[in-house]
């Protein structure tokens, strides 16, 4: 981004998981702020989501589709927690996202396990 003339800490970097890994994060230690997917891959990502699924302290968001519901494909609402993981003893902040539709798909796939 300095080429864009732009310094660290005037943007936030978004991506999905692919730039989550040691030699990444020590990289963005530098002051680049970042949003990022955390992958499965790592016992964390398990771990916040279980942790906020079985304290059922997710804070409702509401509905952030927008299509119109319908009997066959009902618009999903939106909850989040709050939360933290540890990745390479560092403390990063975790957010969880679930949706009630996504909720509804895991348990038919379970209960057909």
């Amino acid at each position: 981004m300095a080429e864009h003339g732009r310094e660290n800490g005037t943007f936030i970097y978004i991506a999905d998981s692919a730039p989550i890994n040691k030699s990444n994060l020590k990289e963005m230690e530098n002051g680049i702020r970042s949003v990022s997917r955390l992958p499965a891959v790592y016992n964390e990502c398990h771990r916040v989501i279980r942790q906020a699924v079985s304290a059922d302290k997710r804070g409702f968001i509401g509905l952030l589709d927008e299509t119109k519901s319908t009997t066959k494909r009902p618009a999903a609402d939106y909850k989040a927690c709050e939360s933290e993981v540890t990745l390479y003893g560092k403390r990063y902040r975790a957010i969880v996202i679930c949706s009630s539709v996504y909720d509804k798909r895991q348990l038919k796939k379970r209960a057909l396990d």
